[in-house]
């Protein structure tokens, strides 16, 4: 319905905007947003033109008029989000923008404020019914909340508090429109869908779904799970099952349990686990499984693998066929295959260190330009003023980072270091900064360098990444 002529609801087709007078062309007419300073005919609306912008100074569609010149929506938008302090009243508030009352805010200028939020009064850009973001996230949860399955709302109290709490409502808004996990939070509110691992497995994978799942973990929702693990054991099932030969099949599946799985076992108990570890693996069992079909078209089993067989396959195809050694050695030492020689896999290059001065122009450029993120600034000094591994950067939580008399301590092994500076004054500011990658909820994170993924730390290829464009 577009709106109501008396009590009765009225369709967008029998619906007549009010009379007013246009703020455009001035005439008394039928306009959009009536009784209010921006009342526009729709006339003057289809045929408003690109204009220079104010602020901006771009070709832009006209959204607004300060003081008679044009201005773009995104810059109207920004004027309506931002704060300053009156030099009158000496409070935090939108300064207004009109000649003659520079510096003052709308109420000490005796301007009535057109975007004050109706339920909390905050003066910000507003959304549906006159509402700021944080209120129109507010009221969307509470009839789910009120009429959820029993004990769910409980279980979910943290986690939807948290929804509401969020440093950035106007990104919560926007996921609640156009995110598909927010569409399964609401079928777990009414109980159509159980608040279980199991549950959430079963739908299409999407990055969104394991997205709300670590935020139902880190929020009590759910219990913990290592999702990286069970997304390999999962892609594993599904490999394994492509070899046709069932005795193929079985010594694929006790190589990779009692190899793969528990390396990746240790290296999660060990907190050496990253995306390259569960990526490597994958690549083996792939090489393996091609391994296996290569054999399978010249009409053999596994079993039949000889050392000619074991020559032919290195000596074509491309270089990542090596990375079939481990299950070839696997399969020699069980006594799946014959003793063959099995070359070696390749070595990874050693890392190359930058020259001296090469060196020293990055980190002067890391201390001197402010304008770059401050946890690369942080992430690259430790590099190269430190020699610390990407990984052992990636995992440093802020409990690691402590203030003491002599300076700023950070506890790279078993003992905190004294940092020097700049590098202390840069860390302790990093500290100070908010923290979580994610968004939508206002989610406190133990890592010094927070990923996407609520709860994680900074993944580190992302961190890789983000150091070479330095």
């Amino acid at each position: 319905m577009r709106g109501r002529r008396s009590a009765r609801k009225v369709c967008e087709r029998c619906y007549v905007e009010p009379v007013d007078v246009c703020r455009v062309c001035e005439r008394s007419k039928p306009c959009l947003r009536a009784g209010t300073a921006r009342a526009i005919c729709r006339s003057c609306l289809r045929s408003r033109t690109k204009g220079r912008c104010l602020d901006c100074g771009r070709m832009r569609t006209i959204h607004n008029y300060v003081n008679g010149q044009p201005q773009c929506a995104l810059c109207r938008h920004k004027d309506l989000e931002s704060k300053g302090i009156c030099s009158r009243c000496g409070q935090s508030r939108r300064l207004t923008r009109l000649a003659g009352f520079t510096g003052l805010c709308e109420v000490c200028a005796g301007i009535k404020s057109e975007h004050v939020c109706r339920d909390c009064g905050l003066e910000d850009r507003l959304y549906k019914d006159h509402l700021c973001a944080r209120c129109n996230v507010r009221r969307a949860l509470q009839p789910h909340i009120e009429n959820a399955a029993p004990g769910v709302a409980v279980k979910l109290d943290a986690y939807l508090a948290a929804l509401i709490a969020t440093r950035q409502p106007r990104s919560t808004l926007r996921w609640m429109h156009g995110s598909v996990a927010y569409g399964v939070l609401i079928e777990i509110l009414a109980g159509r869908c159980p608040l279980e691992h199991e549950a959430l497995d079963a739908l299409e994978e999407s990055q969104a779904i394991e997205h709300l799942r670590s935020a139902l973990v880190v929020h009590g929702a759910l219990p913990p799970r290592d999702a990286p693990l069970f997304r390999f054991g999962c892609w594993l099932e599904k490999q394994t099952a492509k070899v046709s030969r069932t005795a193929d099949r079985r010594h694929l599946k006790a190589w990779a349990h009692w190899h793969l799985v528990n390396d990746l076992n240790y290296r999660r108990r060990s907190g050496k686990l990253t995306s390259r570890s569960v990526y490597y693996a994958r690549t083996q069992v792939s090489q393996s499984i091609a391994f296996i079909e290569w054999m399978r078209g010249q009409h053999l089993q596994l079993a039949d693998c000889g050392q000619s067989h074991i020559d032919d396959w290195f000596a074509t195809g491309s270089k990542t066929r090596v990375r079939v050694t481990s299950f070839l050695r696997w399969s020699v030492k069980n006594g799946v295959i014959a003793k063959v020689t099995i070359p070696r896999a390749d070595q990874p290059p050693a890392r190359q260190r930058l020259q001296e001065t090469h060196r020293r122009e990055v980190i002067d450029r890391l201390i001197r330009e402010s304008s770059l993120d401050s946890r690369d600034r942080v992430a690259g000094l430790l590099v190269l003023i430190y020699d610390q591994p990407i990984a052992r950067i990636a995992r440093l939580r802020l409990d690691d980072v402590q203030a003491a008399e002599r300076g700023v301590l950070l506890r790279l092994g078993k003992e905190p270091i004294a940092m020097v500076e700049p590098v202390a004054c840069l860390l302790s500011a990093l500290v100070r900064e908010p923290h979580g990658g994610a968004v939508t909820a206002a989610t406190r994170t133990p890592w010094l360098f927070p990923g996407k993924v609520v709860g994680q730390h900074l993944d580190n290829e992302r961190q890789r990444r983000r150091l070479k464009v330095l």
